[in-house]
């Protein structure tokens, strides 16, 4: 585009060249500057979506966790040792909500996420 406005200029006189790098060329690096500008605010409202949208979830799956932890341990209070630790519970609802997103969440991922939690919950911790 630039080439194109230099040859424009070139077929003019020295006081119309002038005139044209004066009042034209600013207007010019004015509008590539706005379109650059507003590209960059895009690009940043987009990545900011798309990380508040990860740390939703993740603030939704320790929600979920905690409400589930809770729960069990009201119900095995005489029991604690059947009570899953709160890191296994945690990594589960992570998992199932990234399947649910990916639309993968069947029979055969809910069982594999059930016995993955399982296993987790049986692992000594301590």
């Amino acid at each position: 585009m630039y080439k194109i406005l230099i040859c424009y200029a070139n077929n003019r006189t020295r006081n119309q060249k002038e005139t044209f790098m004066k009042e034209i060329m600013p207007l010019v690096i004015g509008v590539i500057g706005a379109i650059i500008g507003s590209g960059t605010t895009i690009i940043s409202l987009i990545l900011k979506e798309k990380f508040t949208y990860k740390r939703d979830l993740k603030k939704l799956a320790l929600e979920m966790a905690t409400s589930d932890f809770q729960g069990q341990v009201d119900i095995y209070k005489d029991r604690p040792n059947f009570v899953t630790p709160l890191p296994v519970l945690v990594n589960y609802y992570l998992k199932l909500i990234e399947s649910t997103e990916r639309d993968v969440l069947d029979e055969k991922e809910f069982k594999k996420l059930a016995k993955e939690r399982h296993k987790l919950s049986q692992a000594d911790i301590y």
